[in-house]
Order: C-alpha cells, then sequence, then structure tokens
C-alpha cells in the first residue's frame, strides 16, 4: 500500500491539490445500515458500555464528518473533522473545510491544523477552547503540508494527510466494498494505533508497526467480554439481592423481639442486638456518657415525638421487667412457688440492654434501677 500511494500521488499530483475537496460522495452509503445513533448524530465504530468510546466515524446532524476518538460519548482525543461544504466551514475557522488534531469533549483544544478547500494549510498551530490562540491565518507559506484526496485504482481512495507527496500524518484508507482504515501515517507506512471498520459495523483495533499490523482487540472479543461483565453484575445484583433479603428478615425479627420484650414475653434467651440500632453521630448529638445518669434528660436535648413515644415504651418495658425480679425476689405474684436462676438473668440481661440501646438511639438514659444487680 506504501508503494502503491506514493506511485499514485507521484504521477497524478493533480488529484492531490488544486481541486475542491468534497468526501461525502465516498461516505454516502457508509450509514445505510449498521450505525449506532446517539447525540450527535449516526456512529459507526467501537461502540462500548452505550456510548462512543474509542474510535469511529462520526457523520453529524450537518453532515460534517469526523474520523477519530471518542470518549463517554464525546469527541475527546485525536481526530479529523471535515465540513460538509464550502459553506459551512470548521467553527472559529474561516474558510477551513479540515481540521486534523487534538479534541476535547467536542472542542478543539491542543495542538491542530487547518486546511482549506484546496487542502492547503490555512493555520498550524495551538487551539483552546474551540479557538486558534495564535494569530489566523498562519502567515508561514513554507509549511509542506497537504490535505490529500486520491481515488486508487481499486475504487478506493485514500484520504488524509501528505508531506512531499507521501502520506503524512493522520489519514484513512476507503475500501471498495466499503471497509475502511484509519491510522497515523509516517513516510507512507501506517504507525501506532489503527482502527480496521467493516462496513457491517464490526471492527479490530490494529498496532501498525514495521509495516506489519497486529490485532489488539475486535468487536467480537468484546461482545464475549461484554456478556461476560454482564452475567457477573447480574449475578452480583443477584447475590446482593440475597443479602438483602436475609437482612430484612432479621431486622423483623429484631423488632418482633422488641415487641415481645415490651409485652413482658420470653424470647427464646435471644439478646437483643443493640448494632442494629446504632445511631450515627452528627454535629447536634453528644457522645454516650459511660458514667450512669439518673436523670430522664441529657442536657436538655430534644427529641421528637415519635422519638419520646418509643424511649417511654422501653421505659414501661423496663419497669416491668423490674418488677418480675421484685416479685422474684419476695417470692410472690407469678414467682410464689419459686424461679429459675436462668429467668432473673434473662430478666436482668434484658434491663441492661434497654438501658443501653436507649444510650445509643437516643443518648437518653432510662433510670437506673438497682434490682438489675441484685
Amino acid at each position: 500500500m506504501k508503494n502503491l500511494l506514493s506511485i499514485i500521488i507521484c504521477i497524478f499530483p493533480s488529484l492531490l491539490f488544486g481541486q475542491n475537496i468534497d468526501v461525502n460522495k465516498y461516505f454516502a452509503h457508509t450509514f445505510d445500515k449498521s450505525f449506532v445513533k446517539c447525540k450527535h448524530g449516526k456512529f459507526k465504530g467501537q461502540f462500548l458500555k452505550g456510548k462512543c468510546n474509542g474510535m469511529g466515524i462520526l457523520q453529524m446532524k450537518d453532515k460534517s464528518l469526523f474520523f477519530g476518538d471518542f470518549m463517554n460519548g464525546e469527541i475527546t482525543g485525536y481526530g479529523m473533522k471535515i465540513a460538509p461544504s464550502s459553506k459551512q466551514v470548521i467553527t472559529n475557522c474561516p474558510n477551513a473545510l479540515i481540521y486534523v488534531g487534538n479534541w476535547n469533549k467536542g472542542k478543539k483544544s491542543g495542538t491542530g491544523t487547518c486546511y482549506d478547500k484546496e487542502g492547503k494549510v490555512i493555520y498550524n498551530g495551538n487551539f483552546l477552547a474551540d479557538k486558534p490562540t495564535a494569530h489566523y491565518p498562519t502567515n508561514d507559506t513554507q509549511i509542506d503540508k497537504h490535505f490529500t484526496i486520491v481515488e486508487l485504482p481499486d475504487s478506493g481512495a485514500f484520504i488524509g494527510e501528505t508531506k512531499q507527496g507521501v502520506p503524512n500524518g493522520f489519514g484513512f484508507v476507503l475500501m471498495a466494498n466499503g471497509d475502511f482504515c484509519q491510522s497515523n501515517f509516517k513516510n507512507g507506512d501506517r504507525c501506532g494505533i489503527g482502527l480496521y471498520l467493516m462496513s457491517d459495523g464490526n471492527w479490530e483495533t490494529l498496532n501498525f508497526e514495521n509495516g506489519k499490523s497486529f490485532t489488539i482487540t475486535s468487536s467480537e472479543n468484546y461482545n464475549q467480554i461484554d456478556t461476560q461483565r454482564k452475567q457477573m453484575v447480574r449475578e452480583a445484583w443477584a447475590k446482593a439481592g440475597k443479602q438483602l433479603a436475609a437482612l430484612s428478615t432479621q431486622m423483623v425479627e429484631t423488632v418482633g423481639n422488641i415487641q415481645n420484650i415490651a409485652n413482658g414475653k420470653n424470647v427464646n434467651n435471644t439478646k437483643i442486638n443493640t448494632s442494629s440500632f446504632e445511631m450515627p453521630n452528627t454535629d447536634n448529638t453528644v457522645e454516650p456518657s459511660s458514667k450512669k445518669i439518673n436523670s430522664t434528660d441529657t442536657k436538655g436535648s430534644q427529641m421528637s415525638m415519635t422519638d419520646q413515644v418509643n424511649y417511654n415504651s422501653l421505659r414501661n418495658t423496663y419497669n416491668k421487667w423490674a418488677q418480675d425480679l421484685m416479685e422474684m425476689k419476695n417470692a410472690n405474684g407469678k414467682y410464689q412457688n419459686g424461679f429459675k436462676a436462668s429467668d432473673k438473668k434473662y430478666a436482668q440481661d434484658n434491663m441492661k440492654q434497654i438501658r443501653k440501646m436507649s444510650m445509643q438511639k437516643w443518648n437518653k438514659e432510662i433510670p437506673y434501677n438497682s434490682i438489675e444487680d441484685w
């Protein structure tokens, strides 16, 4: 391909310069099928994770064409934009039909080159926020760069930058069957990372080195990896769902235990897991004190009506356990015929847990009853 391009360019220079550039005819059927609609227009290339990601070709809504890099659905990286006609030039670049250079989120940013309708350099320099930063147009008329279209014998075409009649810079070769390959060129040879895009939408990422190409990845490989990734995501969600269901069950059981305690019922010697009721500290909360507080309030802290109701409910439960222990101690009531040591321990443990819970949840201690340590 290197020799073929060089021979054609040298023998037929009239094909290169002096003609108005019109590339749209070469892509008249590129977007007839196997393209993806995106917010900027019609896209063909590496469409990964639901967005344009990688390399490809974009036909914008105004029929401009862009060839190059994309990231998260935006033109970002390096690439070439070609205006649809001489009446619609590159933004902020009068008389420029082609821009080749760096981009950031759809705007020219960094180094780049503008070419006119005959492929001659108008500006070669830096851009910021989509605008040239130096004098426009460029005063240097000795720049040996051109933008070239060369029709090949097999009805294909080379479209891109040349230097001294040889492909140098960014460009691509369009095949007669609709496939095209974009890459950088150096002295007629492809070099670096490029994209081979087939007319059916499939693609290969290639590494060009020393006149040879090596496949890095492909749409087929990506589809397999993406299928595996989606399966892993589904499995992860399923696992998370099971964990959430188990946690919900545990929470329901914990709430049920609290209600049973409030009603004075035994809960199969199951202690309350107070870690489920831990409240995060905020700027308005006070760290619980390790000292016992005999007051029903803590430094005037305010409680909502719901919290106050819940606090009172726990306090009543605490007092019920205290009443049971008093009956055990005095051998009266339901314990007039005696009690088990495990019943006493269970009641005292629950009293301790209730006071601890009250401090953790509201920073408000339930008044201590000495029967708790009888």
